[in-house]
């Protein structure tokens, strides 16, 4: 197989059926506060909140965003009660991790 570059248009966004969404935010511990070494807090994890169609969390995972990711898409199935979410909705979650993890702030959608 030969390499080569595939030019891509503007792609239409389309939402999977699964019914969840997630929360994304940045945890920050002020170390000047704490009483114990450093390494004990959790300052640049993030944590993702997993939220049914009626809003309420299913499940919250906490850690770095490279973890975290990993372990969601891992056991999505377990976690969404079987249902699994489209390929592009699992990227996006990797993306909006990400993106909190580096700005060091809240993942609010754009």
């Amino acid at each position: 197989m030969t390499w080569q570059l595939i030019k891509v248009k503007q792609t239409k966004w389309e939402q999977d059926e699964s019914g969840y969404y997630t929360l994304i935010n940045y945890i920050k511990e002020d170390c000047r506060k704490c009483n114990k070494a450093c390494i004990n807090c959790i300052d640049g994890h993030v944590r993702l909140d997993i939220m049914d169609k009626d809003d309420m969390p299913v499940v919250s995972f906490q850690g770095k965003a490279s973890d975290v990711r990993k372990h969601v898409m891992q056991h999505i199935p377990a976690i969404c009660s079987g249902r699994l979410i489209s390929i592009d909705h699992a990227s996006y979650i990797g993306a909006e991790l990400a993106r909190c993890e580096l700005l060091g702030s809240d993942y609010v959608q754009d």
